[in-house]
């Protein structure tokens, strides 16, 4: 008897089938194009064209790293509050899927936003980073669908279970 009253507390995991690739692939065009127009204004508004083709050709520069935390600033206005509520951003809950840890548990901002976006976009300013992105969205051809921003998060995206 002590055993069928046990049964009742166990919590079951929810289960959740992985996104497909077509899906994450379009839910990562939406969030693009939806996060380029408000970085184009403000890079137009605050810059000429000459100077943004000057602050491309030079590097990291300081100009460079503001147009880096507008843009960060800009995502994280658009998408922060999905992220952290549903770990969404406009393009997955579009397109019914959804970011979660490897224990289907919603991921904390840290995760999904500063380890999987900011982490990689970060790398991709390196002499080396062309390469690892290209491997980054390669890995979504493995087995789990994993990206290395996944696998170093800690996460996984999944179609939304309604």
């Amino acid at each position: 008897m002590e055993e069928i009253k046990n049964m009742g507390n166990i919590e079951e995991e929810e289960q959740y089938e992985l996104a497909d690739r077509g899906s994450r692939l379009a839910a990562v065009v939406i969030d693009t194009l939806i996060v380029i127009l408000p970085t184009l204004i403000y890079l137009f508004g605050r810059f000429k064209i000459d100077e943004i083709k000057e602050m491309s050709q030079a590097g990291l520069s300081l100009e460079t790293v503001l147009m880096m935390v507008a843009g960060v600033m800009i995502y994280l206005a658009i998408n922060g509050y999905l992220l952290v509520k549903k770990g969404q951003t406009i393009g997955k809950k579009f397109m019914d899927i959804k970011i979660v840890t490897e224990k289907n548990e919603l991921p904390t901002i840290w995760e999904s936003y500063f380890v999987r976006n900011l982490a990689f976009s970060i790398v991709g300013l390196l002499p080396f980073g062309t390469l690892v992105s290209i491997v980054d969205m390669l890995c979504i051809f493995r087995k789990d669908r994993r990206c290395l921003h996944d696998l170093l998060a800690g996460t996984k995206v999944v179609f939304v279970n309604d």
